[in-house]
């Protein structure tokens, strides 16, 4: 921050996304903190990015303006993002993880909300398997438009789900 503070917005923009954020994503399929303290914690290291990006440190400065204007999503909504990704790779084997030792069909049902695409809810009795990856993605995953779910390619789902989220 000392060495950039009298660089040009664009500048101290790419550094935080360059070297800041990567550090701040690393894992974020596998681990994303699910508690609202945690949560919290970590968006406010991208708050504070934002204040120093555009060099505004009043307390009057709204930092979601700020966030709007550099058009950053919320740390949350690229966590989500990247899980529904990687539950994408995995659904069509374009990773190593066979994903029917994982996953099932959602179980025909005179439903409104059944379609062959959607994947069954997995149930957990407890807080730390519920928060894990496959339970939670899951239940982003079926509450994605159809239109979303079969999407041809790994980038025409991506930007159905900038989309829907």
């Amino acid at each position: 921050m000392r060495n950039l503070r009298s660089c040009p917005v664009r500048i101290r923009e790419q550094a935080y996304i360059s070297l800041v954020r990567p550090h701040l994503e690393y894992c974020s399929t596998i681990w994303s903190p699910h508690s609202k303290k945690d949560i919290t914690k970590v968006e406010s290291i991208q708050r504070q990015a934002a204040r120093f990006v555009l060099q505004r440190y009043q307390r009057r400065d709204s930092v979601t303006s700020m966030l709007q204007e550099l058009q950053w999503k919320s740390l949350e909504w690229r966590r989500h993002a990247a899980s529904l990704a990687m539950l994408y790779k995995i659904q069509h084997n374009m990773v190593a993880i066979n994903a029917s030792d994982y996953l099932a069909p959602m179980i025909t049902s005179s439903t409104r909300n059944y379609h062959p695409s959607k994947l069954k809810k997995i149930t957990s009795r407890t807080q730390l398997y519920g928060n894990s990856f496959f339970p939670r993605t899951v239940c982003l995953w079926n509450s994605l438009p159809v239109v979303v779910l079969t999407a041809p390619t790994l980038e025409v789902f991506r930007g159905g789900v900038s989309s829907s989220l």
